[in-house]
Parts: structure tokens; C-alpha cells; sequence
């Protein structure tokens, strides 16, 4: 095949031309590369090539015209041939995975997931690529962090699994040593076929377990268990908060005042489970909890100020008083505070799309959640106001019932006056 066929004046006639007709053009250089042109009168070139691992035609694209110019494009290719020549993705050498050639088979455990993280081929949320990049680094680095990618071994991975103690985090660490493996060897050249999928028979996912719970019966026990314990002000608050508007303990924490919309009265969080927004229907009770928290603890950015990284409250704080100011650990769990909310809802015959809607949980039915995409919001109202009422009742009986002076039968009588 004839080489270098292209020249400045060719390519200005080929955008032209495409510009014109308003279609995409393709000419081949020779070598593999070729220059395409777009309908919109930009170019870019391209470098097409076999993958060396399945033979699948594929092509990356390697600049754009003129900043890349004909020489450079023809120079850069080059080394596309010679990890081709040594059975290595060019796609590896383009995106910086390896340093050079010869550095290929070295490339180390630690080293592709960090780039796995920043490709992010599976999209994952920042809080997601967090959870996963611990357990890159707290448990797997020590053992196979160093290892090149080639060396590892069915028998290498089981090693390190089993230092890990915790079955949930060690099933966490098998999923995702099998995702970034399977990813290095789609892309080709880094791994030898490692059968990871044989190992699941032996590491198998935990049972889940319910976080302990209260019964919604209780409820004016566990509010009862916060009026006699040291617990601060800005603490029960937070509680009152995350029951009330049924949230998972860091959506409670990090609640900014931007995201609340009083006018429309709603909360809109961003949801940590599913990567979406959703909005929450905010009840008399808990505008008022708002009000009284705004008057009390005013900050510019969160509703529940703190001494994390972020600025707001922790978001174990509820969890740490029930646990150690309540005593009631095993029986009760901040994210607890959700079961009771289901438990009633339920109870009341609510429907079950509209409870997991207030949970935030994403709908089973897809065809159902593609009709209703604001997740039911209008049937929420009234559900959410109900079960304020349901909490309100409780913390009446608690003033009612209280016989000793607390600084906290003082907040709740301000908020329910």
C-alpha cells in the first residue's frame, strides 16, 4: 500500500469538500492513519488498528488538524506500531497507562487502578470512586499494589483477600479486583486471561443484615432516651431532622440551606445511592425545626454546622449518641430511623411505590419510574405530613409525661408550640 498520501493542499480540499455536502470524509495517510473530516469543517486524525488480543477493527482518534500537523501525526503513529509489534493496545501507550514499551509488562496493580479511577468506565459517583479507592489503598496496596498487573495469579488474589477480615469488604475487594482486571484485559497487552470469576465460589457475598431498628411503638421511648441523656441541642435537632424527613444519616448532615426551597417547600438532595437529585416534601414540623435551627446555629452553608472537612456536622453524630448517650447499641441505629419510618407507612397502608419513594429508593418497576419521573411527589405530601403528625404526637407525650427540667423538653415545646 502506498504511504503518505496526504499533503496540506489535499486536506484543505477534503474539509472543504465536506463542509460543502455536509458529511464526514475519511482518506487514509497509509500506515494506518487517517485524516477525517467533519461537516462542520473541523478535522481530526485517526489511528485504525486490529486489537492485538481479539482482533476486533477499532481506532482512537490522536488530534485534532492543523494543531497536530501531517508530520507529528506521522511521527506519533509510530509508536502505535511498535506496541502493536509487543502485543500492547496502542489505546495503553496513548492514554499514559504506560511510560513507554518497555515499561508495559511493569505496569503494577495500584498504578492501573488509579487510572481506572480518573477513565471511570463505568461512571461511577465521586462517593463511589471514594468507597472504592479505599479499599484499593487501605487493603489490597500492602499485598498487590506493587505487582505488576502480568504476575498476578489466582493464587496472588486469594492471598490478599483472605488478610481481609470483614466478609462485606472482602466481597467489595473481589468485585473489584474482577471489574479492573476484566477492563485491562478488554483493553488488551497488561494481563494474561485470569479466570477471576472461579473465585466467587469461594468468597461469597455476605448475607445483608437489617441495621437494628425500634419499632415505630417506640419511637417516644427513643425520643424519651435523648431528653435524659447529654446529648447537645444541635444533635437532637439533627435527629429530629432525619427522622421527620425520613433521611439517610449524610443527607441529614449535609443539608444546605441552598438546596431548601421554603417558598416551594421542598428539599432537594443529591441522592447518594442512585447518583440523581430528589426532592423531599418539607412538613410543617419540619419548617419549623428549620426555623429554630437557622435562629440558634446560623451558617452560610449548612443548616447543621460542624467540625468535618466539608464544614457540617458528621455524619455519624446521631449514631455515636444513640449508641453511647442512649445505650442502645443492637437495638437501634441512626440509619434506623428510616425502618421505623417504613415500618408505619406500611402499617397505614400506604402503597409500597409511595414508601419507597420517600425513602428515596429507586423504583423496581422501570417502565412505572420512566411514567412518574418526580418519584410521586404529590402523594408524598400528604404522606410526609402524616407521618410528622405520627412524630409530633410522640414528642407531645414526652413533654406531657416529663416531670424534670431539660434542656431539650425546652427545644421540643418551642418546635411543636
Amino acid at each position: 500500500m502506498a504511504i503518505n498520501k496526504l499533503s496540506t493542499t489535499k486536506i484543505a480540499r477534503l474539509i472543504s469538500d465536506s463542509k460543502f455536502f455536509g458529511k464526514v470524509q475519511r482518506v487514509n495517510d497509509g500506515n494506518k492513519l487517517y485524516i477525517c473530516a467533519e461537516a462542520n469543517g473541523n478535522a481530526h486524525w485517526e489511528f485504525r488498528y486490529r486489537k492485538p488480543f481479539n482482533g476486533k477493527d477499532t481506532y482512537m482518534r490522536i488530534g485534532s488538524y492543523p494543531f497536530v500537523g501531517i508530520a507529528d501525526a506521522r511521527k506519533e503513529i509510530q509508536h502505535y506500531h511498535q506496541a502493536l509489534h509487543n502485543g500492547i493496545d496502542p489505546w495503553l501507550v496513548k492514554s499514559g497507562v504506560i511510560e513507554s514499551i518497555e515499561y508495559a509488562g511493569n505496569v503494577t496493580f495500584s498504578d492501573y487502578c488509579k487510572h481506572y479511577f480518573s477513565e471511570n468506565p463505568k461512571r461511577w459517583a465521586k462517593n463511589t470512586i471514594k468507597d472504592k479507592t479505599g479499599i484499593v489503598e487501605n487493603h489490597l496496596a500492602k499485598i498487590i499494589g506493587s505487582s505488576p498487573l502480568k504476575s498476578l495469579t489466582l493464587n496472588v488474589i486469594w492471598d490478599a483477600l483472605n488478610t481481609i477480615e470483614s466478609g462485606n469488604v472482602r466481597n467489595k475487594a473481589l468485585v473489584l479486583i474482577c471489574t479492573i482486571l476484566n477492563y485491562a484485559s478488554v483493553k488488551g497487552g497488561l494481563v494474561d486471561s485470569i479466570e477471576t470469576d472461579k473465585l466467587k465460589e469461594y468468597f461469597r457475598k455476605p448475607k445483608s443484615k437489617n441495621y437494628p431498628a425500634m419499632k415505630p411503638e417506640e419511637v417516644g421511648e427513643l425520643i424519651n432516651g435523648f431528653v435524659h441523656s447529654n446529648t447537645s441541642i444541635l444533635v437532637f435537632l439533627l435527629f429530629l431532622w432525619q427522622l421527620h424527613l425520613l433521611l439517610r444519616p449524610g443527607e441529614a448532615a449535609s443539608s444546605e440551606h441552598e438546596n431548601i426551597n421554603l417558598a416551594e417547600r421542598k428539599l432537594v438532595i443529591a441522592n447518594l445511592k442512585n447518583d440523581s437529585e430528589h426532592c423531599i416534601p418539607l412538613t410543617e414540623s419540619a419548617i419549623r425545626i428549620f426555623t429554630f435551627v437557622t435562629k440558634y446555629f446560623p451558617d452560610e452553608k449548612y443548616l447543621f454546622p460542624g467540625n468535618s472537612k466539608a464544614g457540617c456536622i458528621g455524619a455519624g453524630t446521631v449514631g455515636h449518641a444513640i449508641r453511647n448517650n442512649l445505650n442502645l447499641k443492637g437495638k437501634m441505629t441512626a440509619h434506623g430511623t428510616r425502618s421505623i419510618g417504613s415500618t408505619k407507612l406500611h402499617e397505614d397502608l400506604v402503597p409500597s411505590h409511595v414508601v419507597e419513594a420517600c425513602l428515596s429508593h429507586i423504583d423496581s418497576n422501570s417502565v412505572r419510574a420512566a411514567y412518574y419521573r418526580d418519584n410521586f411527589y404529590g402523594p408524598r405530601v400528604k404522606v410526609m405530613e402524616e407521618w410528622s403528625d405520627f412524630i409530633d404526637l410522640q414528642l407531645k407525650t414526652v413533654v406531657s409525661n416529663s416531670n424534670e427540667d431539660s434542656h431539650l423538653i425546652e427545644v421540643i415545646t418551642a418546635i411543636i408550640s
